[in-house]
């Protein structure tokens, strides 16, 4: 049974004084008190969450200076609503500013499809620069550099491959099996590594690199590719065998180990007496062994000349000067004009 004197308490005080008393009435000993302080509190909070704002369209400022105010002190539930806001409105403005560090001007990124399809066009280079890019909009100069230095890293290593790996593998491997399996390496890195920040810049409202932009790079890869590839092939042999020089321009005759390197000598002193050889520059020729005693000369040409019959005589009559030193040697020749991607031949004998 409730007393009226601490009903009449009870009914006079406001809501932190109904959760004071609610804390400090035994449930075991006065259960009907106790049950009224709740009843009692369950209406309070009814009634003033009928008179709380919204604060989920109040301004964060404004919930701040709620929060400090003296009124709130008395209100249990208006303080964890205000601070569930708060919070919520602070948690916003982080996500606003994180997206807001992605708002660059001009700035466009390149996603993964768009890396590897360069990547397979112009190679590790173009991967490089894409994904120095990216990590540049992010504000990762540290890994833009090294991403710059992988990527002409990797092409160095390619070109040393393709120039002085073992020729029998080489020239097993299809043509595009090389920027398939680079291509696949590459689209595996920039998935693992900024594939959720590719998304949240473009979900932000950033853009993805214009057409022209993935062309120039692929362009300038491919160029750096072939400088790089040219400029590492000057420091390996033209072509596979023994080689054995004369003059002081270094001349070369490149031969099969199996043939007779005293024949390959009376060649080279041959080529130096008619002036084949020559000391303004260098020039290098080939000698294969096709039979027993039949050698297959090679010779550097100007395709232009094959049209002219003296110089064809000239280099016909080649065999005939070769077999005076060497009777016992049949002589073909050959008549080789190359170019970056080409080889053409031209036999005379």
């Amino acid at each position: 049974m409730i007393n009226n004197e601490f009903k009449e308490y009870v009914d006079n005080q406001n809501i932190m004084d109904l959760y004071s008393t609610y804390l400090r009435v035994n449930k075991k000993l006065y259960p009907d008190n106790y049950q009224y302080v709740k009843k009692k509190i369950r209406e309070s909070t009814n009634e003033e969450l009928e008179n709380i704002p919204d604060y989920s369209k109040v301004s964060k400022n404004e919930l701040e200076k709620e929060f400090n105010s003296s009124e709130i002190l008395n209100s249990p539930i208006r303080k964890n609503l205000i601070e569930k806001a708060l919070n919520k409105a602070k948690e916003d403005e982080v996500i606003l500013v994180k997206n807001q560090n992605y708002e660059y001007d001009g700035e466009s990124i390149y996603t993964e499809r768009t890396v590897s399809t360069a990547t397979f066009l112009g190679g590790p280079i173009a991967a490089g620069l894409m994904i120095a890019n990216n990590y540049k909009v992010f504000g990762r100069i540290d890994l833009a550099f090294i991403s710059i230095f992988l990527g002409f890293v990797s092409t160095f290593l390619l070109v040393v491959f393709l120039n002085f790996g073992p020729t029998e593998i080489i020239e097993k491997i299809p043509n595009q099996i090389l920027p398939i399996i680079y291509t696949l390496i590459v689209y595996v890195i920039i998935k693992t590594t900024q594939d959720e920040e590719i998304k949240e810049y473009l979900d932000s409202g950033g853009k993805k690199a214009s057409i022209p932009k993935v062309i120039g790079i692929s362009l300038l890869s491919l160029l750096l590719l072939v400088l790089i590839f040219f400029g590492v092939a000057s420091f390996s042999a033209p072509y596979e065998g023994e080689m054995m020089h004369f003059g002081d321009t270094n001349n070369e005759i490149i031969y099969d180990s199996e043939l007779n390197e005293e024949h390959i000598k009376t060649m080279g002193k041959v080529l130096m007496q008619i002036g084949y050889f020559h000391d303004r520059f260098q020039t290098i020729i080939q000698v294969r062994k096709e039979s027993e005693n039949v050698y297959h000369v090679y010779l550097p040409s100007d395709k232009n000349m094959w049209e002219d019959e003296k110089y064809i005589w000239t280099m016909k009559n080649l065999s005939d000067i070769f077999n005076e030193f060497l009777p016992n040697v049949e002589f073909k020749i050959t008549l080789l004009y190359e170019t970056i991607l080409t080889t053409e031949e031209k036999n005379l004998i």
